[in-house]
This record gives C-alpha cells, structure tokens and sequence, in this order.
C-alpha cells in the first residue's frame, strides 16, 4: 500500500542550534497549510536518553477543522491515527523506534539502516477526510532522529 497525500519534502531539512534548548521551525508543505515544528534539543544532538533509533512526536492544532496524524509502518500500514477535533484538545503524543542496524552476513558489508516509521497528515474539509501530506521515511529519521518533535498545525 502506498501512503496517500502528497509528498512533503524534508530534503535539505535541519534543526538549527538556537541555544535555547529547542528550536521552532516554520514548515509550509502547501499555500494553505502550515506548521510550525518545535524539536527538542536544538542542534544535532539527541533527546537525553534516546538513542539514534528513538523519536517521540506530538501533534497538536491552532486551527477549528478536525485533523489527523497517522504513523505508518515501514511496510506502509496505518499502525496509529491521533485525531484532534478541537484546537483546545491536548497534544497527543506517540514513541516510535526504528529497528537497529544489522550486519548483512553475507560479507563484510556496513549495517544497513532499517526503515523506521514515519507520518502523514489529513483534515477534514466539507465533512470529508483529505489526504494532505506524507513524510519519506528516510527525509524523516535524518532530520528527526533521536529528537522529541512536536507538528503544531496553525493555519488550514
């Protein structure tokens, strides 16, 4: 199964070292949408205690229309959906791991980095759910791994 929306690029993406702890990016993957990223640490070290393989996300929404993140499996399955209706419902958070690199038996080859998780975003318009945006997996664990991410939604 292939992850509906279209695809919102992270190419070229970096958390800046803001020297507060955190940094807050503005992301607009369309005219109409857009997000502001809060990741914790700034720069690019990791989250206290979370390895290269760890990611916590949030998502929350300033805006009145329902929205949803969805976590999709490497194999490209919906494994969770995390709806918000209104923007005064608290942000809901989820872990997500990726598989650890393994060594390919086979010969002296590096690890190979599994593919981890990664997320995609619909809103409800007219009362119909629309597929909005789609993360690649690898765009997604190179920018954010190791981090605490929060997908704030601000404007429709």
């Amino acid at each position: 199964m292939a992850i509906p929306g279209s695809y919102a690029s992270l190419k070229g993406f970096t958390v800046p070292t803001t020297g507060q702890g955190r940094a807050v990016i503005g992301w607009f993957p369309s005219e109409e949408d857009t997000f502001n990223i809060f990741v914790y640490p700034d720069g690019t070290q990791a989250y206290p205690g979370f390895s290269e393989n760890q990611m916590r996300v949030g998502f929350h929404k300033q805006v009145d229309s329902p929205k949803e993140m969805l976590i999709w499996s490497p194999e490209e399955q919906i494994t969770r959906t995390l709806r918000l209706n209104k923007s005064s419902d608290p942000i809901r958070w989820q872990a997500l791991t990726r598989p650890l690199p393994y060594w390919d038996h086979g010969g002296p080859v590096p690890p190979s980095t599994p593919e981890g998780p990664t997320l995609s975003f619909k809103k409800q318009s007219w009362g119909q759910w629309i597929d909005k945006y789609y993360l690649n997996k690898d765009e997604f664990w190179s920018v954010f791994k190791g981090k605490v991410v929060l997908f704030n939604w601000v404007t429709h």
